[in-house]
């Protein structure tokens, strides 16, 4: 595992003890955001009845395909902008005819921070995915949210250490 004063997350606060911890905290966070999409994946799979998941095509792995339809699934309404050509030259790529993006939180396709020429790639909503294959999009987010009250404590137990920490070190 890296050392977390190599990492950029640690260069964001005093060099020291609470400043390790604070990092490490930030870091967490980070990588559990980063697992929720994994998370989702694996919470659709289980509702649905058909289609597969994480399919490999040239090289590349597709979140989901079903029949003549392929998509890739983004966990939130915005889409990485480092990752927004490769990822529209993979999807057109695919022989696939039709290819979507579903960016599961948006309430609307209006919400979706995101832009690209072409209109070959169609733009949906977690809700709209779960209707067009009949799939319940509550109990998906139900599901997901079966450990953020675990997570929540933690996170906050460790806050709470890290000002304990920090209060003790300013006392004369």
């Amino acid at each position: 595992m890296l050392d977390i004063t190599q990492s950029s997350y640690f260069r964001l606060f005093t060099p020291n003890k609470t400043g390790k911890y604070i990092a490490t905290v930030v870091q967490t966070i980070h990588r559990q955001t980063i697992q929720q999409g994994l998370t989702l994946e694996r919470c659709i799979q289980k509702h649905m009845k058909q289609g597969e998941f994480n399919v490999p095509y040239n090289n590349k792995r597709y979140d989901f395909v079903c029949n003549d339809h392929v998509y890739e699934i983004k966990d939130g309404c915005a889409f990485d902008t480092k990752k927004i050509v490769g990822e529209i030259q993979s999807l057109r790529m695919h022989p696939a005819p039709v290819k979507s993006i579903v960016f599961w939180n948006a309430r609307d396709v209006e919400d979706v921070h995101f832009s690209f020429k072409g209109d070959d790639i169609r733009i949906m909503t977690g809700r709209e995915f779960c209707d067009e294959h009949q799939i319940s999009f509550d109990a998906i987010q139900s599901e997901r949210y079966n450990t953020r009250d675990q997570f929540t404590k933690e996170i906050i137990e460790a806050m709470r250490w890290i000002v304990n920490e920090y209060d003790s070190s300013k006392s004369p």
